[in-house]
């Protein structure tokens, strides 16, 4: 069994998948990871990207592929929403990170290190670093004010506006199987599932910021 699973979801992400999948398998870590990899039926080319990697890592990823009629739309509008639930219907690790196929980490201690704070603080229900948002032309934001930086977080907070970056977090999954029905329906599936698990413990947080996001619309 795989110690962590982590999901990533690719839609029209030829220019960025490799540098996606690249970040995860360089992880350094003494512990085992699987990666679950959807591909929601792109016309760019990321479906062949996808699958060249899961040929040539048969023992780490595992590949998903689905058609475009299986999408869930959300308040009228395309989400990736069933390729995401589908990679947590198959996660079975002690913590799940997600990592959208346009997004990259970028330190090969990245998944250590954050499983490491998981397991010295037992409270937590997950934690996460910040990152930073980059697009084409070179322009670079912090997803969070680093001066808002501290070690933990509230739900209040977290209720109020979710600061935390998707490829930033990690949760204490514990091979979750039963999913409330926020998972499927809310606007923001990262945030639903944020708050589902700071109900579960605190929200720690690590001064450690790498990732960056470059954001497509799905």
């Amino acid at each position: 069994m795989p110690f962590v699973s982590i999901s990533v979801t690719a839609y029209q992400h030829a220019s960025y998948l490799a540098r996606c999948l690249d970040g995860i398998l360089m992880q350094e870590c003494p512990f085992t990871y699987e990666v679950l990899l959807g591909e929601d039926d792109s016309d760019d080319g990321t479906r062949a990207i996808a699958q060249q990697y899961a040929d040539a890592h048969p023992d780490r990823i595992r590949l998903f592929l689905h058609r475009r009629d299986q999408m869930i739309r959300i308040d009228g509008r395309p989400t990736g929403r069933h390729n995401f639930l589908n990679n947590l219907r198959h996660a079975s690790g002690r913590y799940l990170c997600h990592v959208d196929g346009d997004d990259a980490w970028t330190d090969p201690h990245r998944l250590r290190i954050m499983v490491e704070k998981m397991e010295a603080e037992p409270d937590l229900g997950l934690a996460f670093h910040n990152a930073m948002n980059t697009w084409d032309d070179g322009r670079q934001e912090p997803y969070m004010d680093p001066a808002k930086s501290k070690p933990r977080f509230t739900l209040h907070e977290l209720a109020t506006k979710n600061f935390i970056p998707t490829s930033g977090v990690i949760w204490r999954w514990n091979g979750l199987q039963e999913f409330p029905d926020a998972f499927r329906t809310a606007p923001f599936g990262d945030w639903g599932l944020n708050v589902h698990f700071a109900l579960q413990g605190a929200i720690g947080y690590v001064e450690y910021a790498y990732a960056k996001e470059n954001k497509l619309t799905h």
